[in-house]
Parts: structure tokens; C-alpha cells; sequence
């Protein structure tokens, strides 16, 4: 019997049952490559099937690297990471009553709600601001600032 330790994938990766970060094991690993000598562009394209030595969560990590995204800080091609099925729970659900809220503050809040349920937090962020600045202007705040608007927003 082998050691899991052994097998242990190199970095701690989001577990989807756990909701945090955490060790797993290398299950199966396989690695797909192009080359293109002509041009001298490149692919590597390694699939992980990993198993969380926490919950024993099974899912697929998929590191991608291509030879044109390049860092422009340390000038190496940057890896692209993605895991499947998505870690972060998508259990976020609309609020009661949403059709009360006006529609362009509707329609970003559904969008920012999607984007948190995806994981995408960056997004997410934008979105939470978006719906500031559209609850301020469907409420008549022209103020600058967003400090000052939510100070409006609580007021009213």
C-alpha cells in the first residue's frame, strides 16, 4: 500500500465540501501538450483528479499553461486553473420579494447574485457597486462618493 503523502497534490486547493482550503491526493493525472516548432507557440494542458484528504470530496483540477500569456512582472507564462465542479456553493438564492426593486437595480442585482454563485469575486464586487450607485440614482442621491450616498440611502 502506498503512502498518500506520496501522492499529495502539491498545493492546497478549494474543497467544495469542506469550504476551505485543504491537501488532496492525486487519484489520476494526465497531460495533454502541443507544439507548434513553426511558430514556436506551446500548450500544456495537465488534468488532475484529486480526492480531498479532509471530507474525500473527489473533483477534476484542470492547470492550463500557454506560451503567449505571459507574466509581464517575472516574464513566464502564467497557469490558468480551473476546478470542477465549482467549490464555492451556489446556494445563494434572490431575495423575497425582488420584484419590488426597480428593474436596473434588478437586473444588476440577478447578475451580481449569478456572479457570487460562480465564485467570481472580483465580479462580484463590481456588482455590489453597480447596485449602490443604481439604488443612489433610482432614489434622486447625486452626491459624490459612495460613503456619502449610503449615508443618503440610510437616511431615506
Amino acid at each position: 500500500m502506498t503512502d498518500h503523502l506520496e501522492n499529495k497534490y502539491h498545493s492546497k486547493v478549494f474543497c467544495k465540501e469542506c469550504q476551505q482550503l485543504t491537501w488532496h491526493n492525486i487519484l489520476n493525472r494526465t497531460e495533454k501538450r502541443y507544439n507548434d516548432d513553426e511558430s514556436g507557440i506551446w500548450e500544456i494542458t495537465d488534468f488532475f483528479t484529486l480526492q480531498c484528504l479532509g471530507c474525500e470530496n473527489v473533483c477534476l483540477l484542470i492547470v492550463y499553461i500557454f506560451s503567449e500569456d505571459i507574466n509581464p512582472v517575472n516574464g513566464q507564462p502564467e497557469e490558468q486553473i480551473s476546478i470542477h465542479p465549482s467549490p464555492y456553493k451556489s446556494d445563494r438564492s434572490e431575495i423575497d420579494r425582488v420584484f419590488y426593486v426597480p428593474n436596473q437595480v434588478k437586473s444588476i442585482y440577478l447578475e451580481t447574485l449569478k456572479a457570487f454563485n460562480s465564485g467570481m469575486l472580483i465580479l462580484t464586487a463590481i456588482g455590489i457597486r453597480s447596485i449602490l450607485e443604481a439604488v443612489s440614482i433610482d432614489q434622486g442621491i447625486k452626491d459624490r462618493g459612495i460613503e456619502t450616498k449610503i449615508n443618503k440611502m440610510i437616511e431615506k
